[in-house]
């Protein structure tokens, strides 16, 4: 016969009331079972009541340095419990007592660590603790003795603000030959502003370049800036930008990226203007007499047209000045006008020449209505291919090789037309006209810079930057 359940057994509550009897059990247990825990495990009984064990002071210091800082940091008690672990050392080494040793060392370094952070208290002066620098380096030189590297630079950061560089000095070389890149920073800063040491921008460059090869990303940002100064080193712009890159990486010096972004744009433009000036004059040296003429003359007419049509065009449609609008704007609609309308225009006017060829004393050898017209109308289709960049360089540079021959181009060859002299221009007047039609594409020139169609090739030119350093940075 089967038993009943009772009516107060486990089987007959419900889930809810046995999950919370069992959380009342683990509270009442995690309540008592560190009472006799605590007296299980307590140590080193010797040593008397009133003496704060280094772990208490050590946690009381590291969980919040404020904290620490609003009581009062006895910086005499922790002297004499730091006398009192040496002197059980001193007594343990009496008596080879090596397991004991060993926990008393760990004490040490704990105490070393105690006494960095007072004294990084009393060197800021944090809430509750007044500024001691002079308490602050006892505390620091005593963290460097139980073997704080850190405390060593902080020790010089402190005889530094005392001015007195030399004993700062002092601090960092020690710290530096024990590897501290922060140290050996601080002594390239001494002997590149010659504080404490002789100046020494060489000295100071070795200094940095040591740091640096060891992951000091300030120190990779400081030799950058002597790459671009030129102090201590030879200037090199590519170099100065590998070591801005590298410090950039570590995310601590953002200003190494915008120094690197202006010197790559700086080192771009001046490359740019040198390989512009170089291929000027290349092409100068070898051009014909009659291809400059040819050349100048054209820029001039186009760039007096485009001026007029940009402005026109951009008081009635001011979208044309977005990037994108630009480029389209020019390729379909300015582009293909200018070559219409300046061959109607000097087709009615003149027949023979434009403004910019009676500049430069030259004209056309036909002067049927309307050729200069269909001449242009030749050039745009046939030469520069409707404007398609790069693919009508190709077509530019053979035209431009047959004139420096003194060979009509391809489009003159077809309509039996050349460009020639005029002979009715004598050598002053053709002296006051070419200086006249030069001063004026200058002009011009600067206006067409301004205009849309320059604020799209800036754009373009900075969009290649960009896009390149970009690139470089990654």
């Amino acid at each position: 016969m089967n038993r009943p359940p009772q009516k107060n057994s486990i089987l007959n509550l419900g889930w809810k009331r046995v999950a919370i009897r069992g959380i009342a059990v683990f509270m009442v247990a995690a309540l008592a079972i560190p009472i006799p825990a605590a007296s299980m495990f307590a140590q080193d009984t010797d040593l008397q009541a009133d003496d704060k064990p280094v772990a208490e002071l050590k946690s009381t210091a590291d969980n919040d340095a404020q904290k620490a800082s609003k009581k009062l940091l006895d910086v005499e008690k922790l002297n004499a419990r730091y006398e009192q672990l040496q002197a059980r050392i001193e007594k343990n080494r009496e008596q080879d007592d090596r397991d004991d040793d060993l926990e008393l060392k760990r004490e040490l370094n704990g105490l070393g660590e105690i006494y960095f952070l007072y004294g990084s208290c009393y060197e800021e002066g944090v809430d509750g603790v007044e500024k001691n620098l002079a308490t602050a380096l006892e505390c620091y030189r005593k963290a460097a003795d139980l073997g704080i590297h850190l405390a060593l630079i902080n020790m010089g950061k402190c005889y530094a603000e005392e001015q007195n560089m030399q004993k700062a000095v002092e601090c960092y070389e020690k710290a530096a030959k024990l590897g501290e890149t922060s140290a050996m920073v601080q002594l390239g800063k001494c002997y590149m502003e010659g504080q404490g040491v002789e100046k020494n921008p060489e000295t100071a460059v070795a200094f940095y370049r040591d740091a640096a090869n060891l992951g000091n990303s300030g120190a990779m940002y400081d030799l950058g800036r002597c790459y671009v100064t030129g102090e201590g080193v030879y200037k090199d712009y590519v170099e100065a930008i590998k070591w801005f890159k590298k410090s950039a990486r570590s995310g601590q010096h953002p200003e190494a990226r915008e120094d690197a972004y202006h010197l790559f744009k700086k080192t771009t433009n001046s490359t740019m203007l040198a390989v512009c000036l170089l291929l000027f004059l290349c092409f100068f040296s070898s051009a014909s007499s009659m291809l400059i003429p040819r050349l100048m003359a054209r820029f001039v007419d186009f760039s007096l047209l485009y001026c007029i049509i940009d402005f026109a065009v951009g008081r009635f449609a001011p979208f044309v000045t977005a990037s994108i609008w630009n480029y389209l704007y020019f390729l379909f609609f300015l582009l293909p006008f200018l070559f219409l309308f300046d061959g109607l225009i000097w087709s009615l006017i003149w027949g023979d020449k434009s403004l910019g060829k009676w500049l430069f004393c030259i004209k056309l050898n036909d002067k049927r209505m309307f050729c200069y017209l269909e001449r242009n109308l030749r050039i745009y289709v046939g030469t520069i291919l409707l404007g398609i960049p790069i693919l009508n360089l190709i077509p530019i540079i053979n035209q431009i090789k047959r004139v420096s021959r003194l060979k009509p181009t391809i489009y003159d060859e077809v309509l039996g037309t050349d460009v020639v002299y005029d002979t009715e221009c004598d050598m002053i007047i053709s002296t006051v006209r070419f200086i006249f039609g030069v001063v004026l594409y200058a002009i011009l020139n600067y206006f067409v810079i301004k205009s849309s169609m320059g604020q799209y090739c800036a754009f373009v030119w900075n969009f290649l930057q960009d896009s390149v350093f970009d690139f470089i940075m990654k």
